[in-house]
């Protein structure tokens, strides 16, 4: 069994950034971006326990995370999303993708470098909160300079946050 799979099982939650008022700072950053870019559908890479997703103003969301037990709690707390365990077919395509909180916990290269993929592959614009730099952590976490992996013919701009950093991230025409 996972790390998350356990802690969710246990009656745990996604950790201190999916509650209060990072949350909150999440949740507006979310809806601030989607009205903007009229964001119709969103595909959630790491919903955890869908706190965050619940309050998320977005027409169809999709939740992905591999821990089942996360699903659970997701479809609890966002019972109009749709949340999976799988990652959905290649081709499928999203108006914004989004990563909250996420890198910093694929302590394996291989499972970074699939993240990676599949952030990059779902749609023309990507959401990232979260950390920019190398940090040795705990067993479950792993601070990456992520940014220096992002693929060629993507353009970013950083976000005005308080509690960690985001980037705006838009596929080249």
């Amino acid at each position: 069994m996972t790390y998350w799979e356990e802690r969710y099982r246990k009656g745990g939650f996604s950790g201190a950034g999916s509650r209060g008022a990072e949350a909150r700072e999440k949740i507006a950053l979310v809806n601030e971006v989607a009205g903007i870019n009229r964001v119709e559908t969103l595909l959630d890479l790491g919903c955890g326990d869908g706190h965050v997703a619940a309050g998320l103003s977005v027409s169809r969301y999709t939740g992905y995370d591999p821990a089942p037990a996360a699903v659970a709690l997701a479809r609890e707390e966002r019972p109009s999303g749709d949340f999976i365990t799988q990652l959905p077919p290649e081709g499928t395509r999203f108006d914004l993708v989004l990563s909250m909180d996420v890198m910093f916990h694929l302590v394996k290269d291989a499972d970074y470098q699939a993240y990676l993929a599949a952030l990059f592959g779902y749609g023309d614009l990507v959401l990232v909160y979260g950390t920019d730099k190398h940090l040795e952590g705990h067993h479950h976490v792993l601070h990456r300079e992520w940014t220096k992996d992002i693929p060629p013919g993507w353009s970013r701009r950083e976000l005005p946050t308080t509690f960690k950093r985001a980037w705006l991230l838009r596929r080249d025409r």
